[in-house]
């Protein structure tokens, strides 16, 4: 992509729409089209559900006639293949599927579990803080200097 068009008033455009990574990649537009459909099925079940197994159930995948669905445990599991049944008659009616005739369920625990970690912040060694310090000394674009400088006092 030319610098031109890359650009707007003067800066580079800062949003890139997913249809423009797509324009050059044919596999990578399918996959975005059949994220998008597995989207729409699963706002589908889960307006189906209700609570409390609409929080405890997701669509995985269609593969070939079958409608792959998560939960996160074996009680669950088995309530979801009870009801699969019906389920799937309904999401059939409401999408105009013909060709999903079967359901599989999976248990996934980790598939559902909230991440028990928040997320750390970096830690920068004082060795590397004495290299941002040397190298911002050392640099002429007075911005990135500040910006060096700046992240060299993080040190530990």
């Amino acid at each position: 992509m030319s610098s031109n068009r890359a650009r707007e008033n003067g800066r580079p455009s800062q949003t890139k729409t997913v249809a423009r990574f797509c324009g050059d990649s044919p596999g990578l537009e399918r996959l975005v089209r059949r994220a998008r459909y597995l989207e729409r099925v699963d706002k589908a079940l889960q307006q189906l559900l209700g609570s409390p197994l609409a929080e405890r159930c997701r669509v995985a995948n269609i593969n070939h006639d079958t409608l792959v669905l998560q939960t996160p445990s074996s009680a669950w599991g088995s309530r979801l293949r009870y009801l699969a049944p019906g389920i799937l008659q309904q999401l059939s009616r409401q999408l105009g599927w013909d060709r999903i005739k079967h359901t599989k369920v999976q248990v996934r625990p980790e598939a559902f579990r909230p991440s028990a970690e928040p997320a750390r912040r970096a830690r920068l060694s004082r060795e590397s803080a004495a290299l941002l310090r040397q190298v911002a000394e050392n640099i002429e674009d007075a911005a990135l200097q500040d910006v060096l400088l700046s992240l060299s006092r993080r040190a530990d």
